[in-house]
Protein backbone atom coordinates (compact mmCIF):
# COMPACT_ATOMS: atom_id res chain seq x y z
CA UNK A 1 0.00 0.00 0.00
CA UNK A 2 1.28 3.00 -1.12
CA UNK A 3 2.13 6.13 1.23
CA UNK A 4 0.13 8.75 -0.64
CA UNK A 5 1.98 11.77 0.82
CA UNK A 6 1.01 15.07 -1.03
CA UNK A 7 4.37 17.00 -3.18
CA UNK A 8 5.43 19.87 -1.53
CA UNK A 9 8.90 21.26 -2.62
CA UNK A 10 10.98 19.97 -5.39
CA UNK A 11 13.71 20.78 -7.03
CA UNK A 12 14.12 20.24 -10.84
CA UNK A 13 17.07 20.27 -13.51
CA UNK A 14 15.76 21.70 -16.52
CA UNK A 15 16.12 18.79 -19.35
CA UNK A 16 18.56 19.18 -22.24
CA UNK A 17 17.78 16.06 -24.44
CA UNK A 18 14.00 16.47 -25.50
CA UNK A 19 13.20 17.61 -28.68
CA UNK A 20 9.24 18.40 -29.61
CA UNK A 21 7.65 15.68 -31.58
CA UNK A 22 5.73 18.04 -34.76
CA UNK A 23 9.57 19.61 -34.60
CA UNK A 24 11.17 16.06 -35.18
CA UNK A 25 8.38 14.53 -37.67
CA UNK A 26 9.95 17.63 -39.71
CA UNK A 27 13.83 16.76 -39.02
CA UNK A 28 14.69 20.03 -37.51
CA UNK A 29 17.60 20.43 -35.72
CA UNK A 30 16.42 22.56 -32.09
CA UNK A 31 19.54 23.42 -30.74
CA UNK A 32 18.53 22.79 -26.60
CA UNK A 33 20.57 24.30 -23.68
CA UNK A 34 20.25 24.38 -19.64
CA UNK A 35 17.92 26.51 -17.62
CA UNK A 36 19.06 27.61 -14.26
CA UNK A 37 17.18 25.16 -11.53
CA UNK A 38 13.27 25.62 -11.50
CA UNK A 39 11.61 24.84 -8.05
CA UNK A 40 7.70 23.86 -7.23
CA UNK A 41 5.56 23.92 -4.28
CA UNK A 42 2.42 22.83 -4.10
CA UNK A 43 -0.25 24.03 -1.29
CA UNK A 44 -2.52 21.01 -0.55
CA UNK A 45 -5.00 23.85 1.33
CA UNK A 46 -5.19 25.51 -1.68
CA UNK A 47 -4.60 23.23 -4.33
CA UNK A 48 -2.35 25.93 -5.95
CA UNK A 49 0.97 25.11 -7.37
CA UNK A 50 4.01 27.80 -7.93
CA UNK A 51 6.63 27.55 -9.99
CA UNK A 52 9.80 29.51 -9.39
CA UNK A 53 12.21 30.71 -11.46
CA UNK A 54 14.38 32.47 -8.75
CA UNK A 55 14.03 31.62 -4.99
CA UNK A 56 11.61 33.39 -3.43
CA UNK A 57 12.63 35.56 -0.26
CA UNK A 58 11.83 39.00 1.35
CA UNK A 59 11.77 41.81 -1.79
CA UNK A 60 12.19 39.92 -4.26
CA UNK A 61 8.76 40.07 -6.24
CA UNK A 62 7.83 43.75 -7.02
CA UNK A 63 4.28 43.37 -8.27
CA UNK A 64 1.62 40.45 -9.99
CA UNK A 65 -0.37 39.98 -13.27
CA UNK A 66 -3.14 38.05 -14.25
CA UNK A 67 -2.17 35.62 -17.35
CA UNK A 68 -5.84 33.91 -16.97
CA UNK A 69 -8.35 33.55 -14.45
CA UNK A 70 -6.40 30.62 -12.90
CA UNK A 71 -2.77 31.87 -13.69
CA UNK A 72 -0.82 34.56 -11.61
CA UNK A 73 2.56 35.58 -12.81
CA UNK A 74 5.10 37.34 -10.40
CA UNK A 75 7.50 39.86 -11.33
CA UNK A 76 10.41 41.57 -9.94
CA UNK A 77 11.23 45.23 -9.81
CA UNK A 78 12.98 45.06 -13.55
CA UNK A 79 9.75 43.29 -14.99
CA UNK A 80 10.96 39.83 -14.92
CA UNK A 81 9.03 36.85 -14.51
CA UNK A 82 9.90 35.38 -11.07
CA UNK A 83 7.18 32.78 -10.45
CA UNK A 84 3.78 31.41 -11.67
CA UNK A 85 0.89 30.58 -9.78
CA UNK A 86 -1.87 27.88 -11.22
CA UNK A 87 -4.70 28.11 -9.10
CA UNK A 88 -7.04 24.88 -8.39
CA UNK A 89 -4.51 22.95 -10.22
CA UNK A 90 -6.24 19.27 -9.78
CA UNK A 91 -9.25 20.72 -11.88
CA UNK A 92 -6.78 22.17 -14.76
CA UNK A 93 -3.98 19.40 -14.84
CA UNK A 94 -4.88 16.04 -16.01
CA UNK A 95 -2.68 14.32 -13.05
CA UNK A 96 -2.38 13.60 -9.57
CA UNK A 97 0.08 15.32 -6.74
CA UNK A 98 0.82 12.45 -4.42
CA UNK A 99 4.09 11.44 -4.21
CA UNK A 100 4.58 8.21 -6.03
CA UNK A 101 5.21 7.22 -9.48
CA UNK A 102 2.49 5.46 -10.15
CA UNK A 103 -1.02 6.23 -11.21
CA UNK A 104 -3.86 7.34 -8.67
CA UNK A 105 -7.14 7.22 -9.77
CA UNK A 106 -6.41 6.58 -13.38
CA UNK A 107 -4.71 9.80 -13.33
CA UNK A 108 -0.53 9.52 -14.06
CA UNK A 109 2.28 11.31 -11.65
CA UNK A 110 2.84 15.01 -12.04
CA UNK A 111 6.24 15.80 -12.93
CA UNK A 112 7.70 19.29 -14.05
CA UNK A 113 10.32 19.38 -17.07
CA UNK A 114 11.52 22.22 -18.99
CA UNK A 115 12.74 22.82 -22.25
CA UNK A 116 14.70 25.78 -23.13
CA UNK A 117 14.46 26.05 -27.05
CA UNK A 118 17.90 28.68 -27.67
CA UNK A 119 17.46 28.94 -31.32
CA UNK A 120 13.41 30.78 -30.78
CA UNK A 121 14.70 31.90 -27.18
CA UNK A 122 11.09 29.73 -26.22
CA UNK A 123 11.19 28.18 -22.75
CA UNK A 124 7.98 25.25 -22.23
CA UNK A 125 7.62 24.19 -18.30
CA UNK A 126 5.99 20.74 -19.21
CA UNK A 127 3.53 18.91 -15.96
CA UNK A 128 4.14 15.84 -17.79
CA UNK A 129 7.06 13.01 -18.11
CA UNK A 130 6.48 13.37 -22.03
CA UNK A 131 6.42 15.19 -24.91
CA UNK A 132 2.72 15.51 -26.27
CA UNK A 133 1.92 14.45 -29.42
CA UNK A 134 0.66 16.70 -32.34
CA UNK A 135 -2.84 16.77 -30.58
CA UNK A 136 -2.24 19.62 -28.41
CA UNK A 137 -2.69 23.29 -28.45
CA UNK A 138 -1.06 26.45 -27.74
CA UNK A 139 -3.54 29.41 -26.28
CA UNK A 140 -2.34 32.69 -26.05
CA UNK A 141 -3.07 34.50 -22.27
CA UNK A 142 -3.40 38.18 -21.32
CA UNK A 143 0.09 38.22 -21.00
CA UNK A 144 2.42 38.59 -23.90
CA UNK A 145 5.01 36.27 -24.65
CA UNK A 146 3.18 33.94 -22.24
CA UNK A 147 1.05 30.87 -23.64
CA UNK A 148 -0.47 27.53 -22.60
CA UNK A 149 -0.65 24.41 -24.15
CA UNK A 150 -3.98 22.16 -24.08
CA UNK A 151 -4.84 18.83 -24.66
CA UNK A 152 -7.85 17.37 -26.38
CA UNK A 153 -10.03 17.23 -22.79
CA UNK A 154 -8.94 20.93 -22.36
CA UNK A 155 -6.25 20.14 -19.39
CA UNK A 156 -3.15 22.56 -19.48
CA UNK A 157 0.17 20.05 -20.60
CA UNK A 158 2.65 23.05 -20.69
CA UNK A 159 3.25 27.26 -19.97
CA UNK A 160 5.01 28.31 -22.88
CA UNK A 161 7.21 31.56 -22.53
CA UNK A 162 8.50 33.52 -25.58
CA UNK A 163 11.07 35.99 -25.31
CA UNK A 164 12.40 33.21 -22.47
CA UNK A 165 15.71 35.30 -21.89
CA UNK A 166 14.70 38.59 -21.80
CA UNK A 167 11.45 38.07 -19.75
CA UNK A 168 12.36 35.55 -17.05
CA UNK A 169 14.32 36.11 -13.97
CA UNK A 170 17.78 35.27 -13.40
CA UNK A 171 19.24 33.83 -9.89
CA UNK A 172 20.82 36.44 -7.86
CA UNK A 173 23.33 36.52 -5.43
CA UNK A 174 23.15 36.65 -1.46
CA UNK A 175 24.28 39.97 -1.14
CA UNK A 176 21.60 41.28 -3.90
CA UNK A 177 19.25 39.05 -1.91
CA UNK A 178 20.04 40.80 1.35
CA UNK A 179 20.11 44.43 -0.59
CA UNK A 180 16.33 43.35 -1.27
CA UNK A 181 15.79 41.74 1.77
CA UNK A 182 16.45 44.74 3.92
CA UNK A 183 14.49 47.79 1.62
CA UNK A 184 11.25 45.71 1.92
CA UNK A 185 12.00 45.40 5.38
CA UNK A 186 12.44 49.62 5.46
CA UNK A 187 9.38 49.80 2.80
CA UNK A 188 7.37 47.84 5.28
CA UNK A 189 8.59 49.93 8.54
CA UNK A 190 7.30 53.14 6.47
CA UNK A 191 3.75 51.78 5.88
CA UNK A 192 3.37 50.90 9.32
CA UNK A 193 4.17 54.19 9.91
CA UNK A 194 1.97 55.72 7.80
CA UNK A 195 -0.82 53.32 8.98
CA UNK A 196 -0.63 54.36 12.60
CA UNK A 197 -0.51 58.20 11.38
CA UNK A 198 -3.97 57.61 9.65
CA UNK A 199 -5.25 55.90 12.81
CA UNK A 200 -4.12 58.36 15.26
CA UNK A 201 -5.60 61.03 12.89
CA UNK A 202 -9.12 59.50 12.29
CA UNK A 203 -9.26 58.90 16.39
CA UNK A 204 -8.94 62.55 17.09
CA UNK A 205 -11.65 63.50 14.61
CA UNK A 206 -13.89 60.98 15.86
Amino acid sequence: MHDLRKLSDKRVQVSSFRQDSDLSSLNINVLVEDWPDIVFRYYEDTDDLAVYFVKASPGIIDYCEDASDDILVSYDSNDKIVSVDIDGISKILQYHMFDVKEEVDEKPPFTLNSVYYQDSDILKVYFIDFIPSASTVCKKTDIEDIEIEVDDTGRIVCILFCNANEKIAKPITEEERKSLALKCEEETKELVKWSNRIVHAYDRKF
